[in-house]
């Protein structure tokens, strides 16, 4: 739906349940996969400067404000592979929160199809993402159950960050 729209309209209010969803989707999911990355990058501090919180804490924010969600997955994947017992637990970590990151910057990149051709299929729990890719404009739907199924993974994902983090944490503690 391109240009104004007529206040107290049919169209004004689908665009409005539609624009609720949408933050709901996106919203969510961004916030999830947020915590995700900056779980990563504790993780991360936590293998370097396990018992020096001054220096854990410096080595975190550069980490989190100088290296990308890609660059932290890489440098995760590296240090998990030095803990050769929660590399054979979590073998599928990396390649999920690879799928996260992916997902996250697909909507995050995505703009919000508010064609008539969608919105007149009046279907409410659902939004249409629309982007470009190999110069081919392309839509991606995503239902309330497939969201839902995606904010239960990376709520999976993140637990088993933080027994990542504490394993790392105790083993060096235990040194």
């Amino acid at each position: 739906m391109v240009g104004k729209v007529p206040k107290g309209s049919e169209e004004e209010e689908k665009l409005n349940k539609i624009y609720e969803f949408d933050m709901h989707v996106r919203g969510k999911y961004t916030i999830q996969a947020n915590w995700i990355d900056y779980y990563l990058a504790e993780v991360i501090s936590m293998h370097f400067f396990p018992n020096v919180e001054e220096d854990h804490r410096l080595l975190h924010s550069i980490i989190n404000n100088q290296i990308g969600f890609a660059g932290k997955i890489k440098t995760f994947e590296t240090i998990l592979k030095l803990y050769p017992d929660l590399e054979e637990k979590f073998s599928k970590i990396v390649k999920k929160i690879d799928g996260i990151r992916g997902f996250r910057n697909k909507i995050a990149h995505s703009v919000l199809d508010t064609s008539d051709e969608f919105l007149d299929k009046n279907k409410f729990d659902r939004i249409r993402l629309q982007f470009n890719k190999n110069g081919k404009e392309e839509y991606y739907e995503i239902t309330k159950e497939l969201i839902d199924e995606k904010l239960n993974d990376t709520g999976i994902i993140l637990e088993q960050l933080l027994v990542i983090l504490e394993s790392i944490e105790k083993k060096h503690l235990d040194k």
